[in-house]
Formats: structure tokens, sequence, C-alpha cells
């Protein structure tokens, strides 16, 4: 029986096989290298882009709050709070104000509605 794994002549072949497959594998080619490098570089990149791209939605969305506060929130809550506190009222009645002169009843005032802002 000749050419079985017992046999001189085969375990020699099948090391020699195992040894060139093995070197083969251990050798990485320049290329690889390179595209390593690159994909990090370009990752790099699109993490900068999508941290600026978030703070400028949110740069947006903090403008979009300021506008809508400004404009709609802010003089609807003066309205109201002119309403209720009667600011007019107590100015032109000063019993109305319990004792408080103008300047009082105007920071009574504006304190209520800078704490509700």
């Amino acid at each position: 029986m000749t050419g079985t794994i017992h046999d001189g002549p085969v375990l020699p072949s099948v090391a020699l096989l195992l040894a060139a497959l093995l070197g083969a594998c251990a050798s990485t080619p320049k290329q690889a290298v390179h595209l390593s490098a690159t994909v990090g570089r370009d990752v790099a990149t699109v993490h900068a882009a999508h941290v600026a791209l978030a703070r400028q939605y949110f740069a947006r969305l903090d403008a979009e709050i300021d506008t809508f506060v400004d404009k709609t929130y802010r003089p609807y809550l003066i309205r109201e709070t002119l309403r209720k506190f009667d600011l007019v009222g107590k100015l032109k009645d000063p019993p109305k104000a319990r004792g408080l002169d103008a300047l009082d009843v105007t920071e009574t005032y504006v304190e209520s509605l800078t704490a509700e802002l």
C-alpha cells in the first residue's frame, strides 16, 4: 500500500501544501492597507458631517422656537395676563391696587409675566 498518510512520500507532500497555503494567507496586499486608511478617513469625515448636520438642525429648531415665542406666545401671554391681572384697571383705580403705587403694580405685573415666560 503506497500513497497513504502513514507512508513517507504523502506526509511531506501534505505538509508542503499546508505550508504553502498558510504562507500565502499571511501576506496582506498593499491595496488593503490603502483601502483601510481611506475608509478610516471617510468614516471620520462622515462622522464630522453628521455632527455638523445635527448641530445645524438643532440650531434651526432653537431659532424656530424663539420665533414662535416672540411672535405668537409672548403676545398671547401678555394679552391674557393683562386681562387677568387687570393692569390698566389697577393703574387707573388705586384702591384696586391694594395700596401699591403704579410702579409697584407694574413691577408685580412684569415679574409675574416673566415667571410665566
